[in-house]
C-alpha cells in the first residue's frame, strides 16, 4: 500500500506541475522573445531596446528598487549590463521551473523575480492593473515551490529515485527540500505563516500601487501626466523648463502641440505653437533619462519615464520680466492640458 508520505508527494507533484510549467514558460518566453524572436531588444541603439521598457517602470517604483532603477536610467551602459543579467535570470528560472530541477532554488529565484516585478512595474497596467496581478500570482507560486518543492513529477524526484543516497546529502535537501510530513506541527505552522505573509504582502502592494484598500483608487497608467518641475530664466529672451512624464500608458507618448506662458496676473506672455515645438533642435533638449524627450514630426514627444530640461527662445519683440514667476500650460494633441510649476 502506498505510504502517506509517498501519496502526498504525488499529490503535491500533480498540483505543482501546471503551476511550474506556466510560471516557467512566462519567464522562458521572455528570454525567447528577446534573444530569438526580437534580438533588437538587446541592442542599445534599437527602438526596441529593453532599457526603454525598464525606464517606464521608474516613475512609481519604490524602495531600494527605485534607487537601483534611478541609477540605471541615468547610466545607459549600466542599464545595458542589467538587461543581460535580467534576461539570463529569467532563462535560468524558466528552465529550472519547467523541468523541476533544484526546486527550492528555482522557487527562490521565481520569488525574487516576482518581488522585483512587483516593486518596479506593479503600478503599470491601464486596463486591469495587469502587472500587479501577474506579480501577485508569481509571488504566491514562488513561495509555494520554495517551501514544498516540486513533488513527484519533476527532475528532482527522478534523480532521488535513481540515486537514493542523494536524500541524505544536506546540500541536496536544502536545494530540493522534499515535502515534510503533512501531519507535523511544523508543517501546519509553516503553511499558515507562508499563506499569511503572501496575502498580506499582495494586499499591501495593492494599496501602495493603486489605493486598493482605502483612500482614492487610482491607476497611474490610465491618465497621462507631465510634471513641469521648474522654470529657469537664462536671459531676457531665453528660458528653460524641466519636464518629467510620470504617468500614463507606457506604449504611447504624450504629444505636446502648445506651450502657453502665463504671468502672475494671468496674462499670456507668449504661446509656443505646434510649429515651434516640432522644430526644437536636439541641442535645446538636455535629457536625463534613457527615454528621451524629442521633437517629432508634428509635436514635442514626451514618452513615459522621460525627464529633460528643454530650452525655449522667445521672439525678438518679447522679453521676460525680472522677478516674475511664470506658469506654463502644456497642451497635448488630444486636448489634455498639464500645468506648472505649481
Amino acid at each position: 500500500m502506498m505510504s502517506e508520505q509517498t501519496s502526498s508527494h504525488k499529490y503535491i507533484g500533480a498540483i505543482m506541475l501546471p503551476l511550474r510549467l506556466v510560471a516557467g514558460w512566462l519567464f522562458f518566453s521572455a528570454f525567447w522573445r528577446r534573444v530569438v524572436l526580437v534580438p533588437e531588444k538587446h541592442i542599445m541603439e534599437a527602438p526596441q531596446w529593453l532599457g526603454h521598457k525598464i525606464n517606464t517602470f521608474y516613475p512609481h517604483a519604490n524602495g531600494l528598487f527605485k534607487s537601483m532603477l534611478g541609477r540605471f536610467v541615468e547610466n545607459p551602459e549600466q542599464m545595458n549590463v542589467f538587461t543581460y543579467v535580467f534576461t539570463v535570470s529569467e532563462w535560468v528560472a524558466g528552465i529550472l521551473l519547467i523541468v523541476g530541477f533544484l526546486s527550492r532554488l528555482s522557487g527562490l529565484l521565481l520569488l525574487g523575480l516576482a518581488v522585483g516585478l512587483m516593486h518596479t512595474s506593479g503600478w503599470l497596467g491601464p486596463t486591469c492593473l495587469d502587472e500587479w496581478q501577474i506579480a501577485s500570482m508569481l509571488v504566491a507560486i514562488g513561495m509555494v515551490i520554495t517551501l514544498y518543492g516540486s513533488g513527484s513529477y519533476s527532475l528532482d524526484s527522478l534523480l532521488n529515485r535513481r540515486n537514493p543516497g542523494l536524500a541524505n546529502k544536506r546540500w541536496w535537501q536544502f536545494l530540493t527540500l522534499p515535502l515534510p510530513a503533512s501531519n507535523s506541527r511544523f508543517f501546519r505552522k509553516t503553511a499558515y505563516t507562508a499563506a499569511g505573509i503572501v496575502i498580506l504582502y499582495v494586499i499591501a502592494m495593492n494599496q501602495v500601487h493603486h489605493g486598493g484598500l482605502w483612500g482614492q483608487l487610482h491607476n497611474y497608467s490610465k491618465k497621462p501626466d507631465i510634471q513641469v518641475m521648474d522654470y529657469k530664466r537664462i536671459s531676457d529672451s531665453t528660458l528653460s523648463l524641466q519636464l518629467y512624464r510620470d504617468k500614463g500608458p507606457e506604449t504611447y507618448g504624450a504629444f505636446i502641440i502648445q506651450v502657453k506662458m502665463v504671468d502672475n496676473s494671468g496674462h499670456v506672455l507668449h504661446t509656443f505653437d505646434q510649429a515651434d515645438l516640432k522644430n526644437i533642435s536636439q541641442q535645446q533638449i538636455n535629457n536625463a533619462h534613457i527615454n528621451k524627450i524629442k521633437a517629432g514630426k508634428h509635436s514635442l514627444v514626451i514618452p513615459l519615464g522621460s525627464k529633460a530640461r528643454v530650452k525655449l527662445e522667445l521672439p525678438s519683440d518679447i522679453r521676460l520680466k525680472k522677478r516674475t514667476d511664470y506658469r506654463f500650460i502644456l497642451t497635448d494633441i488630444s486636448g489634455k492640458t498639464f500645468s506648472g510649476p505649481q
